[in-house]
């Protein structure tokens, strides 16, 4: 089995090197960003190396594999899809990070008119962090129990055990449960809210050390209120925040009660800088594309959410922009409606993980 890992993100590369390394074969790199060619590494994990295998290759040139994983922004996602939809057709893909509707949307890329439809499933983040060396990929933090939810199914074990051998720490779950659970799109907004001053001055801060406040971790709790009701509504697991945080770094020292506490004290977030401007992926994709279309299905089951829609409108006001303009559209091509009815009316059921 050979997997293909496409995107410019710059956790691509370092996720191509962990899923060689985990897998023992040669992973394919598909970007422009790195030059073509073999690369032999070493990927570096709690102290441990390990020998990877990667082979890249520029964004157009034909690529052949069993598997296919993009690690790209909503756009770059859909643009690399068209590129390459002869050679995935037929072959399973997973999107990281997933959200409202690109499922669906490359899904209609690949599996229109087609009798051998491709097996799709979206995570709600990046399965690892880490940093490029000169001879080392150093893996900062992996989410371990991370939920793969696939289209058209609420059982996604199939996709899960495709993706194991090069991502081991992936479990079954549902695709409502990953568009509603990304912990990027809980935090990154806030925190970019109570620092906008900063951020419109072009200021150097630590997003997490320095710009974490109080007050933001509130706005970020109250945030995740309301999308737990969002997934009561929808019979689906609510899980907060911090339990997705235990859930992923519990066994790697994670310190602390809070949201605060956790984001604080988590040695991979040590450095993290503040963004420059406002003009940020931050809002661009973690609002757009994932509060917003949070708050229009909020709306649609009739639960209040007043800290998402006070954050949205201060956001958009700042940032002098409509975010919440594309809304509609994406909630109205999700399937998440329809795929989140299958329990029996009047009973909460929660999908089981493995």
């Amino acid at each position: 089995m050979r997997l293909a890992v496409l995107g410019t993100l710059p956790m691509a590369a370092v996720t191509a090197a962990w899923a060689a390394a985990n897998a023992g074969t040669e992973v394919v790199y598909v970007s422009d960003v790195a030059p073509p060619g073999k690369w032999s590494t070493q990927v570096t994990w709690d102290g441990t190396p390990r020998h990877a295998q990667i082979e890249r290759v520029r964004v157009g040139s034909h690529t052949e594999a069993d598997a296919f994983l993009l690690i790209a922004s909503r756009e770059e996602s859909i643009t690399l899809t068209r590129q390459y939809a002869d050679s995935m057709r037929g072959k399973p893909v997973v999107l990281a990070p997933g959200g409202f509707a690109i499922v669906e949307a490359i899904d209609k890329i690949l599996n229109t008119g087609t009798s051998a439809p491709s097996p799709l499933g979206q995570l709600p983040g990046f399965p690892v962090t880490g940093d490029i060396e000169l001879d080392n990929v150093r893996i900062r933090s992996v989410k371990q129990n991370f939920p793969l939810g696939q289209l058209g199914t609420e059982d996604s074990s199939a996709l899960v055990a495709t993706f194991r051998p090069w991502i081991p720490d992936v479990v079954r779950s549902t695709l409502t449960e990953t568009a509603l659970s990304s912990t990027n799109n809980l935090i990154h907004p806030p925190v970019l809210l109570a620092n906008a001053a900063r951020t419109e001055a072009g200021e150097e801060y630590l997003f997490y050390r320095e710009g974490l406040s109080a007050g933001a971790a509130r706005m970020i709790c109250g945030v995740d209120d309301e999308r737990l009701e969002i997934l009561r509504a929808l019979n689906q697991e609510a899980v907060p925040l911090t339990g997705w945080f235990r859930r992923y770094y519990g066994a790697q020292g994670l310190v602390g009660e809070t949201v605060q506490e956790m984001l604080v004290n988590r040695p991979s977030l040590a450095d993290s800088r503040g963004p420059k401007t406002l003009k940020h992926r931050y809002v661009s994709e973690d609002v757009v594309y994932g509060l917003a279309p949070m708050e229009e299905l909020a709306r649609r089951l009739n639960v209040a959410t007043p800290f998402l829609s006070a954050l949205i409108t201060a956001l958009s006001t700042v940032c002098e922009s409509d975010l919440r303009a594309a809304a509609p559209r994406l909630v109205d091509e999700s399937t998440i409606l329809p795929m989140s009815r299958f329990a029996v009316a009047g009973q909460h059921q929660t999908p089981p993980h493995s």
